[in-house]
Formats: structure tokens, sequence, C-alpha cells
């Protein structure tokens, strides 16, 4: 699959991740286990992506998140993370269970779309004043 997968348990804690993101990282599976999965996203992100993992397990809700993680070879990547409750046939929280698309290309497009955007309200307010 194209999508990096993961679970975690009841406590937040990873209890899988999909051999995809073991290739993507180049860590194994034991290394991201627990909360190890964060150390490989870029560290400006780190704090705001645990930020909204754990709110979002507080609540049990489903949560989506952009963040740099980084490749094998190291270089950082635009991912979506988005992870949903699981939950028991009794309704027991069971914990989540998620996926991670590189999405890289896209979110710079964005970025240079948004660029462009505000160079040409910067050159139309600037012709205002004329």
């Amino acid at each position: 699959a194209p999508a990096l997968l993961w679970v975690t348990d009841a406590d937040h804690l990873c209890t899988f991740l999909s051999r995809g993101w073991q290739e993507f990282t180049g860590l194994d599976e034991s290394q991201g286990l627990g909360m190890g999965w964060i150390e490989p996203v870029h560290p400006d992100d780190r704090d705001r992506t645990a930020a909204v993992f754990l709110d979002a397990a507080a609540r049990r809700e489903p949560f989506s998140i952009d963040y740099r993680l980084r490749r094998a070879d190291g270089q950082y990547r635009w991912t979506i993370d988005a992870g949903r409750p699981r939950f028991g046939l009794r309704g027991e929280f069971l914990g989540y269970a998620g996926s991670v698309i590189d999405v890289h290309e896209r979110k710079l497009a964005e970025q240079q779309l948004l660029r462009q955007a505000a160079l040409i309200e910067g050159i139309s307010m600037g012709t205002q004043d004329l």
C-alpha cells in the first residue's frame, strides 16, 4: 500500500508500524513502537504533531495533521497523518488506526501558489496607490 499504516493501543502507544513505514523511514518497527514514531518527525513539527495526536486521543476523535517526516535517505517529506479511534464490541476504546501519506509535491505546489497569490496581491495593492 502507498500509505504508511500504524496502530496504537488504548494508552496511545504505537503497537504496529507497516513495512511501508519501516521502508520509508529506514527505521525498524521496534524503533518506532511506543512513542518512537515521533523521532523521524521534523524537529520543528514534533511538539505540534504530538499535541494534535494526544489531544485527539484524549477526546477519542479522528484527527488529520500535516508534518514533515524524515525518509531513509535523510530527506524530510511533507506527509498527512490521519487516524481514527477504534472501539471494541462493547464500545471500549482500543486505540487508533491510521495512515501516513507522502504529499510532498502537492504541499510544495500549494506553497508556490500561495507565494504567487501574495505577490499578485502585493502588486495589486501597489497599483491602487497610483
